[in-house]
């Protein structure tokens, strides 16, 4: 199998240390801190430092629990996962019981995808389509059902940066920034809202919209640590995401994060299988 590549991937994490300004309700929209300046910042200086530091990730290994609140999504309560991520789109799941056994092991890029079902010793494969991306039906099946958390953690792990070729709009709304990337088109079609507080310029919250201008996933980023051999990556361990095409709810707790490890190309071999 070819090395997985590493571009750019969708959706969300940018930051240096957010965990001063974040309440312990982990509302996504922080407080302001008494007598701290707030940071004066064009959208063009905003767009280079939030691309910068999308950068910043190429891959991921790392350790957390899930919960969720879903509608169709094989999780009850938490669950214990293991995160393997390539950019652009290579990613492998794993989930745990509490005694450590596997539940299932999907691994996927833009293409392909596998799940290992070891409790039904069962192994389901398939080419990903349209109707696999979009919102489960009332009845989904269980392929649709993974599919579709592992398609919402894909699209909140990493950064997604806007880059050239977007118009970018940018409001002052108190000690929050909110920048509006929309597509150059007539009329303009709004792709994403970032919200990004004025003193470490992290963002705090962050909506993707749909072809018809409608949020898909809404995501509040809490908990910002340095990771990384020096500290020099800063990375939100606690993810709130509401996946508005669904309904579903689901909280993200890191335990571990590992940023940009060598990941060998047998992390994916299961797609090639």
């Amino acid at each position: 199998m070819t090395n997985p590549q590493t571009f750019t991937t969708p959706c969300a994490l940018f930051g240096l240390v957010a965990v001063l300004l974040l309440t312990s309700c982990r509302s996504g929209v922080p407080e302001p801190l008494v007598d701290l300046p707030l940071r004066q910042a064009s959208a063009e200086e905003l767009v280079t430092l939030l691309d910068q530091r999308s950068g910043g990730i190429q891959s991921l290994r790392a350790l957390l629990q899930i919960q969720a609140r879903a509608k169709f999504i094989p999780i009850r309560r938490s669950m214990n996962m293991s995160l393997s991520y390539v950019r652009p789109s290579f990613i492998r799941l794993r989930a745990f019981d509490l005694f450590g056994r596997t539940l299932f092991d999907l691994t996927s890029d833009q293409t392909h995808y596998h799940v290992h079902l070891p409790t039904q010793d069962r192994v389901v494969t398939g080419i990903h389509t349209s109707s696999s991306e979009n919102p489960p039906s009332e009845t989904p099946s269980k392929r649709q059902r993974m599919l579709r958390l592992v398609k919402v953690v894909a699209e909140t792990v990493l950064a997604s940066p806007i880059g050239d070729g977007h118009h970018v709009t940018l409001h002052e709304e108190g000690f929050l920034y909110r920048i509006e990337v929309a597509e150059h088109s007539r009329p303009a079609r709004l792709l994403r809202q970032l919200w990004i507080e004025r003193i470490n310029l992290d963002v705090v919250k962050e909506a993707v919209f749909d072809d018809t201008g409608d949020p898909i996933i809404i995501v509040e980023f809490d908990d910002y640590r340095a990771i990384g051999p020096r500290g020099e990556v800063q990375y939100p361990f606690h993810l709130s995401i509401h996946d508005v095409a669904t309904n579903n709810r689901y909280t993200l707790k890191f335990q571990e994060v590992l940023p940009n490890p060598t990941l060998s190309p047998t992390e994916f071999d299961a797609l090639q299988s």
